[in-house]
């Protein structure tokens, strides 16, 4: 499926180790409705530091591992009916949702946008 708007989410791994990326979830605030796969997926970039050339190695996962400097993204999709001014201002309100990232051997990470 094709999605009208997509939330795109870039995170880089500062940890000394290789995190085990066990879950990524997302918890819709407010109005926003989204729709998203049942298993959210992450995608790692090519090499260390490609992620800002918009590189990555084109397959998606709901699991994996991230090595130390290495970046990942994460997308999820809006419901279409939504035109830009109502995203742009759930965006600044921090209302469109949390992305938690379950990683194994550590507290769940949430982060709300």
């Amino acid at each position: 499926m094709k999605y009208k708007w997509k939330l795109r989410i870039i995170l880089a791994s500062h940890s000394r180790e290789i995190l085990n990326i066990q879950q990524i979830s997302w918890k819709g605030a407010g109005k926003a409705q989204f729709l998203h796969p049942e298993d959210i997926v992450f995608e790692l970039e090519d090499n260390i530091g490609t992620w800002v050339a918009n590189q990555w190695t084109g397959k998606e996962s709901p699991v994996g591992l991230v090595r130390s400097g290495q970046a990942f993204r994460t997308w999820i999709g809006f419901n279409q009916r939504y035109d830009d001014k109502y995203v742009r201002w759930w965006q600044i309100q921090k209302l469109l949702g949390t992305l938690t990232i379950k990683v194994a051997g550590h507290p769940d990470q949430q982060i709300t946008v």
